[in-house]
């Protein structure tokens, strides 16, 4: 046999797992010899009494009536069907908590100026990406101070950061109109 294929096999989980239970049986035996105790004795007849009790638990014959069987599954129904409602209930509750309220803020007129972004998500962290520029009588990107259709000219931008620092004010204030 190749090394590769012997590391492999010992690598294996399943192997791993069996080996593992195997030689702790061995081992248990050994100190069972050495110590003169009854472990593993003691272990095999908990286990098989626990095997009994379960086996003659499912095998005890009950008479009731076909109508208490009936009751038995369809209250084994609606409790299934109200644990799946309660699960939904949950899940729809995740489902709204996970994005805030201000995620759909993502445009604003500042000094006559339309500006627009996007959110940079990370580790439930929202930044603020893109912020862009755009004429608020045609909805251009504003390029070179300019708007390309109407001309007109707009000399009053906002640095990225000044904008970063409003539009965080106008959230944390929920003073913002969601687009």
């Amino acid at each position: 046999m190749r090394k590769e294929y012997k590391n492999e096999i010992l690598k294996n989980p399943w192997v791993v797992g069996i080996g593992t239970a195997i030689l702790s049986v061995f081992l248990l035996k050994i100190f069972d010899i050495i110590a003169s105790t009854t472990i593993l004795l003691s272990l095999w007849n908990i286990i098989k009494r626990s095997f009994n009790f379960l086996l003659n638990f499912f095998l005890q014959q009950y008479e009731s009536p076909l109508w208490f069987l009936l009751l038995l599954f369809v209250t084994g129904i609606l409790a299934l069907l109200g644990l799946l409602y309660i699960l939904s209930m949950f899940e729809k509750q995740n489902n709204t908590s996970k994005t805030p309220p201000f995620s759909n803020y993502i445009s604003d007129n500042f000094e006559g100026i339309l500006y627009k972004w996007t959110y940079y998500i990370n580790n439930n962290k929202y930044t603020i990406t893109n912020l862009t520029p755009y004429c608020p009588k045609d909805n251009c990107i504003i390029y070179q101070d300019a708007c390309p259709i109407c001309k007109a000219s707009y000399y009053n931008i906002k640095e990225d950061s000044e904008l970063e620092i409003l539009i965080q004010h106008r959230i944390e204030n929920k003073m913002y109109v969601q687009t």
